[in-house]
C-alpha cells in the first residue's frame, strides 16, 4: 500500500517531529505544504493529513491543499498536534466529504510545548 501524509508543521515542529518517528517505520511519503502547494496524490491508496492545531483547527495551508490536491474517492487520515485544545477538524472534513473520500480515523496528539524544544 503506498500513502502520502500531507502536514503543516511550524510553529513548534511538533507535528513533524510525529510524523518522522512514523517515517521510521513505515514507507511513506511527507509533503510539506508550505513548500509544495500542488501535488499528485492520485497514485496513493491512502492520503494523510496532518497539522498543529491553529486557532482551534487545522491549519489554513493544510486545509487549503486538501481543497486543491485529494482526488475523489481515497481513503483519509487525520492526525493533529496541540497543547490546550484539541480543535476541530470540521473544515477538513467537509473537504474529504465533498471529494467522495472516506475518513477512516483520527489521532490527536498532546505536546507539552514546555518540552517540545
Amino acid at each position: 500500500m503506498k500513502f502520502a501524509i500531507a502536514y503543516y508543521s511550524q510553529h513548534h515542529g511538533n507535528t513533524k517531529k510525529l510524523l518522522d518517528a512514523i517515517k521510521e517505520k513505515y514507507d511513506m511519503t511527507l509533503i510539506n505544504v508550505v513548500e509544495s502547494k500542488e501535488a499528485d496524490l492520485s497514485g496513493y491508496d491512502l492520503i494523510g493529513f496532518a497539522s498543529g492545531t491553529y486557532f482551534g483547527k487545522f491549519s489554513r495551508e493544510v486545509t487549503n491543499f486538501a481543497r486543491n490536491n485529494l482526488p475523489d474517492k481515497k481513503g483519509v487520515f487525520l492526525i493533529n498536534t496541540y497543547g490546550a485544545n484539541r480543535g476541530n477538524t470540521k473544515e477538513i472534513k467537509r473537504i474529504i466529504e465533498e471529494k467522495y473520500c472516506q475518513l477512516l480515523g483520527t489521532y490527536g496528539c498532546k505536546v507539552l510545548t514546555h518540552l517540545a524544544h
